[in-house]
């Protein structure tokens, strides 16, 4: 479903950090967070969810992970998807190792299941932005 990006934008920001990255400075010592770059996807008096973005999953390719997630058959796995350079799947982050979120543009969103983060920028945790 499309929605107009004008109806995607947030409030205004009350001094929060939604859609900012955070940069772990060398002093940062723990391990979860050490050399991390942190895309703020929800920042507020309640809480805070982050998405590591600069590390790969290590032996996870996007296509396996379709076949793995029943969104594609293995038949339709094609050499253009295999390549080094298509979509790459990231660590995430320290918590909830086993569930994925997938960082996209505001042209795919769905009603209750996406969160608008900035102007042009949504989060999306169910199977159907796979699909």
């Amino acid at each position: 479903m499309k929605i107009p990006r004008k109806t995607l934008k947030k409030k205004e920001p009350q001094g929060y950090l939604d859609g900012q990255m955070l940069i772990a400075t060398p002093a940062m010592t723990d391990e979860r967070f050490m050399r991390s770059v942190i895309y703020l996807c929800a920042h507020s008096s309640e809480g805070a969810m982050g998405i590591v973005v600069n590390r790969p999953a290590p032996n996870i390719k996007f296509p396996d992970l379709l076949v793995k997630l029943q969104v594609i058959p293995q038949a339709e796995v094609t050499d253009a998807a295999a390549r080094p350079d298509s979509v790459r799947v990231m660590k995430g982050g320290p918590v909830e190792a086993e569930r994925g979120f997938v960082l996209h543009s505001a042209d795919f969103f769905i009603e209750n299941s996406t969160l608008p983060i900035d102007d042009g920028i949504c989060l999306t945790a169910t199977l159907d932005i796979l699909k």
